[in-house]
């Protein structure tokens, strides 16, 4: 089912964008365990540029990440795993079931797969598990992550957002301008700005992106509870670490940056996924504009977490998120001109439009997502980006 949705947006000429709240990957089926018998999922169907992955049986919301090969979803103390070719019977197979609750999955491909999971909560645990073997065994990292790591009975802060170069190196985002470094794929990381004051913004929000014209700088984005919401700029040298917004509140008003995206193809645009839209910052010119913005006249509402732009037709966009305030909306967008509007689409069971998203994970020209539809049991969708026909 397609809506059409009138979202202002500007002109972007821009080969691919990817959104990083959410990096790709997944496990080897030979590392997988046998089905959960929580796990509820029916045989697949591919309806044009849909495909059906099945649904799983959990009340808890449910994070994707997606490879070349496999798909992962997440969900409360359970990794699972699948491969998306694989139609019959009980695709989905049980990974790993953990003493913790989780609460975010990042991967990095490879032969096999780097998964990184994030706790829910940390105390006196290390808050990330690590698997560098494809999910066969786990780890757990982030002893730099602890607050006060002179003390017993030690709470540690859980990383909010993961990013990864093309050089290989990971950052981990915090809280406030805590951002962590890795060269090891998680193994042990270093403060790539130095330990920051803890009053910079306890208990905000940290999003954190490179852009390979611009070395030496980090650019983060801070949702603070107790201060305005801005987009900065940071040196990694020690004696020029010095915070410059380049977007602030006068600009977002009460928007919440949720994202930051890049592009090789525009070396100097910066792409902040925030409430109801996604604002693009030139870096170079200092200016910001809205890419796309919901307005009074549409029923949706959101945080925008994922832009794809066809490399070879960069009129086509589309981007993705999940829903706020728990509202029933499947925010998945498409346009082919250039952004001027956007069709709402709808996956093939939801025609009366009535399930509720809850984010997604793109790779290559494909995107995963999932939808609370029947039963309000998230079902698993893995969508063609590219055409109209699914390979």
């Amino acid at each position: 089912m397609k809506t059409c949705v009138a979202l202002r947006a500007t002109f972007l000429s821009v080969a691919l964008v990817s959104l990083f709240s959410t990096n790709q990957s997944c496990t080897h089926a030979q590392s997988a365990k046998s089905l959960n018998t929580d796990l509820a999922s029916q045989k697949g169907h591919t309806t044009g540029r849909w495909k059906d992955l099945g649904t799983l049986a959990t009340d808890d919301p449910v994070k994707l990440s997606l490879t070349e090969n496999h798909v992962y979803a997440l969900s409360g103390q359970t990794l699972y795993g699948r491969t998306p070719g694989d139609n019959e019977g009980n695709a989905w197979n049980e990974i790993e079931t953990f003493e913790y609750e989780l609460n975010d999955i990042y991967t990095v491909s490879g032969s096999p797969d780097t998964i990184i999971l994030t706790l829910k909560d940390a105390f006196e645990t290390l808050p990330l598990r690590i698997s560098h073997d494809g999910g066969k065994s786990w780890a757990a990292y982030g002893s730099e992550f602890a607050d006060q790591p002179e003390k017993v009975g030690l709470e540690y802060e859980v990383p909010k957002q993961f990013f990864r170069e093309d050089s290989g190196k990971l950052y981990a985002s915090l809280s406030g301008l805590n951002t962590v470094v890795s060269t090891d794929l998680g193994r042990t990381w270093t403060y790539a700005l130095g330990r920051q004051p803890e009053g910079a913004c306890p208990g905000g929000e940290s999003r954190t992106i490179t852009l390979p014209a611009h070395p030496g700088v980090i650019f983060k984005s801070q949702d603070c509870p107790l201060k305005d919401s801005t987009v900065a700029s940071v040196s990694t040298v020690p004696t020029e670490q010095k915070l410059e917004k380049l977007i602030d509140e006068s600009f977002l008003g009460q928007k919440t940056p949720k994202t930051l995206a890049a592009s090789a193809s525009l070396p100097d645009t910066l792409f902040v996924g925030v409430d109801d839209g996604i604002v693009r910052y030139d870096v170079k010119e200092r200016k910001s504009d809205w890419l796309m913005k919901a307005s009074s006249e549409q029923e949706w509402s959101g945080y925008l977490t994922q832009i794809w732009v066809d490399p070879s037709q960069p009129d086509h966009i589309v981007v993705s998120g999940y829903p706020r305030d728990s509202k029933l909306e499947f925010l998945l967008f498409e346009s082919k001109d250039n952004g001027k509007t956007f069709e709402s689409l709808r996956s093939p069971s939801d025609p009366k439009g009535l399930a509720q998203s809850s984010g997604s994970a793109t790779f290559g020209n494909h995107l995963v997502i999932s939808a609370r539809e029947e039963e309000n049991k998230p079902r698993i969708w893995l969508f063609d980006l590219k055409s109209n026909s699914f390979n």
